[in-house]
């Protein structure tokens, strides 16, 4: 009689999934913080450049263990017991690993990408590229991580490109065994065959039932012969005749290694054929209604989500001559002061005063980026805002409409899997003078 044991699951869902990512950041982050105890000082020299460094290092972490190297599996997958698959059942080439982690890469990096470009391509710095650069990155977010949660499979935009599934590693195939019951004669062959092994022994007045149980669950291949004693009667009469004839034996154990090795040679017929994977099986989860439904709910979610883009850009769209004038200084204050990374904003807040009427507050806030050795250096670091400072109170020319200008400096590192970083603000008057200080 052949009996089909169901796999208890085989597609990876959508919060496993999420989970395994973020455990992978996790050891990431720990291992950017190790590094950062011998190399803290070289991590300060590369600034906020050593986020090269962190996307190199993630590309090589996740590109080679869930490649055939790695057997589909980071540390966090290996962890669940789940890998990454070719839906035919194959491991992921190196060059395809790397394509299904640049999809990924482009959306946990899309900030720092973005800067990097428009440091190596300051002609980039133009609002088409910028619109187009956050519809590209709204479109991978949807159909990369959204498509996951909804798709029968499971499967992102990442994974189609490369062929490629997220499985659990136990328990993505069915198998087969025979379970018919033992032939006349062969339960005393297959009980001679363990006891002819000297370290076979059941401690003296142990029940032969609890301790044949004890050794089955210690490993993978006897929770399977359990399974197929649920199924037939594979080890009935083996275990009866070890209870009559081993009940008053003592001495060692055997190992659950040898007893598959046992019975796999002395008794095959009792060994499971377990496939490694079952692609049939795969297509037969394949639900194309269902993955139709998925891949129009995304769209409609990609077009709402413009449609938000398109409302708050409207909403915004007083401003955006100010943001225009406020990036015009930026590429001012990275060509003529030391800062780094200058992030110009317009910020306004409505606060109700005394008498009951609402005061519109209005500023000009600069986060900008400064090298550790220059930071430490009080008295540069403060001419060096004032820098700052006098750009926008000569060139800004909504000043007059706001209550204040704020410089934020910052200094540390970011090597994108670890960073640390020291801030420092700076209010001023708009009229260039300082206001207060205060460090947090």
């Amino acid at each position: 009689m052949n009996v089909k044991i169901n796999e208890k699951k085989i597609v990876v869902g959508f919060w496993m999934r999420l989970l395994s990512d973020s455990l992978d950041a996790i050891f990431l982050a720990a291992f950017g913080f190790l590094l950062s105890i011998p190399f803290g000082g070289l991590f300060y020299q590369m600034g906020e450049k050593g986020l090269w460094l962190g996307l190199i290092i993630s590309f090589l972490y996740t590109g080679i263990l869930q490649s055939s190297i790695g057997q589909g599996q980071s540390l966090a997958k290996k962890f669940l017991k789940i890998q990454v698959l070719r839906l035919d059942g194959s491991f992921l080439s190196l060059p395809q690993s790397f394509l299904r982690y640049l999809i990924i890469s482009l959306i946990y990096y899309n900030q720092w990408i973005g800067m990097g470009l428009l440091s190596l391509f300051p002609a980039l710095n133009i609002s088409i590229f910028q619109t187009l650069y956050s519809v590209v990155i709204l479109f991978l977010l949807i159909s990369t991580v959204i498509l996951v949660a909804f798709h029968p499979l499971k499967r992102g935009l990442h994974d189609m490109l490369v062929g490629s599934i997220v499985v659990y590693k136990k328990f993505y195939c069915s198998f087969e065994f025979q379970a018919s019951e033992f032939k006349e004669g062969e339960a005393e062959q297959l009980v001679q065959a363990i006891e002819g092994t000297t370290k076979f022994r059941m401690p003296s007045g142990m029940d032969a039932i609890k301790w044949l149980n004890e050794l089955m669950i210690s490993s993978d291949f006897g929770k399977e012969l359990i399974e197929m004693n649920k199924a037939g009667k594979l080890l009935n009469d083996a275990s009866n005749i070890i209870i009559y004839k081993r009940t008053r034996s003592g001495g060692e154990q055997l190992s659950p290694e040898e007893i598959r090795f046992i019975l796999e040679e002395n008794y095959p017929q009792v060994t499971p054929k377990r496939k490694t994977y079952d692609p049939d099986k795969i297509s037969e989860l394949m639900n194309p209604s269902k993955e139709k439904k998925a891949f129009i709910f995304c769209g409609i979610l990609f077009f709402l989500s413009l449609g938000g883009l398109y409302f708050i850009s409207q909403s915004t769209k007083p401003l955006q001559p100010l943001l225009a004038e406020l990036m015009t200084e930026k590429q001012e204050i990275e060509n003529n002061t030391q800062f780094t990374n200058v992030a110009p904003n317009f910020t306004w807040q409505n606060s109700k005063q005394a008498d009951g009427s609402t005061k519109k507050t209005e500023g000009v806030n600069m986060r900008v980026f400064l090298e550790k050795s220059e930071f430490d250096d009080e008295e540069n670091r403060t001419a060096e805002v004032q820098k700052v400072v006098d750009i926008v109170v000569k060139s800004f020319s909504k000043l007059s409409e706001c209550n204040y200008i704020n410089v934020q400096v910052r200094t540390g590192y970011n090597i994108g899997i670890w960073s640390f970083y020291i801030t420092q603000n700076y209010l001023f008057k708009t009229d260039g003078t300082p206001y207060k200080k205060d460090s947090e």
